[in-house]
């Protein structure tokens, strides 16, 4: 595995301060660089047309490939309420990420990289028992692709501004994870705060071409509204939603989850109902906000217990690496 981010980023933090990045150069430049006759965007936009605007990296799963992608220089939230498997969604996301041929970086301010990793091996592996050949397989196959920013605390915006620059700038990562948005200090009454740091975070996604994902919990007792949250329910929400190029609802069925726990015998017979309705599933995953795209959707997936992916259906976890024998015996 790769060292960590962290002792790098120690070292050569100074060389990349914010207050002299791209994000406040652009305020001193000549307007006649940012005012351009309509035509010179002729091919652009032809471009757009033609469908070259989907040329951007896919979720993990058929049902989605077709609607939703991550373009270059946006950013997206990740929305869900405690205990509902935003973290491990996004842990599937990255290794698909990488499968793509993209550099990945997580930054999980709540987990240690271990706990973070033991999981993303048990989903890269479709099994909670890989061999140690297998282990060892998954991380020099991740090696040079997969990133840890080891720092669990609260980190000050500028601090995760600063990494999130060294990360684009000094690693070339394509994708960088950031888990999540209540570990950063933000006063919370404080709008323009706030709003600067959202501002300042897409501004440097959007300069340097990449892809910035912001964990975050949706606000408390958003539940009695119904099983899915709408855009206003993320905490920040007025900022948030009209600033991110995304929003993704991770959302977990709970009474479902709690009915599949039970042995047969035991549930109750709208419990059985429940698990035999088509149209019910454990979990979901809701594209609110799709900006460039502009297709928004609620998709329903199975859980796998033993991979901990996130399925089409009821169907088998995704097969990373059967093309490179690292599933083992």
């Amino acid at each position: 595995m790769n060292d960590s981010l962290l002792a790098i980023l120690d070292q050569q933090l100074e060389e990349i301060m914010i207050s002299g990045s791209d994000i406040d150069q652009y305020q001193s430049q000549s307007f006649e660089s940012y005012i351009r006759d309509a035509s010179s965007y002729r091919n652009k936009t032809k471009g757009r047309i033609k469908g070259e605007r989907k040329k951007g990296d896919k979720l993990p799963w058929i049902k989605t490939e077709n609607d939703f992608l991550f373009y270059p220089g946006e950013s997206t939230i990740w929305m869900g309420r405690t205990g509902e498997r935003k973290s491990m969604v996004t842990g599937q996301v990255a290794i698909d990420l990488a499968m793509q041929g993209r550099k990945v970086c997580i930054a999980s301010f709540e987990m240690l990289p271990e706990t973070t990793l033991e999981r993303m091996v048990y989903q890269a592996l479709c099994r909670q028992d890989p061999t140690e050949s297998a282990i060892d397989g998954f991380f020099d196959w991740v090696k040079g692709n997969l990133f840890i920013y080891d720092q669990q605390d609260s980190v000050t915006p500028t601090r995760a501004l600063r990494m999130l620059e060294f990360c684009f700038g000094k690693f070339d990562i394509d994708h960088v994870f950031i888990d999540s948005l209540m570990k950063i200090t933000l006063p919370r009454k404080d709008t323009d705060q706030v709003v600067d740091f959202l501002n300042k975070l897409m501004g440097i996604t959007k300069n340097y071409k990449k892809h910035t994902h912001l964990i975050a919990h949706a606000r408390k007792n958003t539940e009695s509204k119904g099983l899915i949250p709408n855009l206003y329910d993320v905490r920040g929400a007025g900022e948030i939603v009209e600033n991110f190029h995304n929003i993704i609802a991770v959302v977990l069925d709970k009474a479902y989850k709690a009915a599949k726990q039970k042995p047969k015998e035991l549930r109750s017979q709208k419990e059985q109902e429940m698990l035999d309705d088509p149209k019910r599933t454990e979990q979901f995953i809701g594209i609110l906000k799709h900006r460039t795209g502009g297709f928004e959707d609620i998709y329903g997936f199975g859980f796998d217990n033993k991979s901990l992916q996130f399925v089409e259906g009821y169907g088998q976890p995704k097969r990373y690496f059967e093309t490179f024998n690292l599933l083992g015996d």
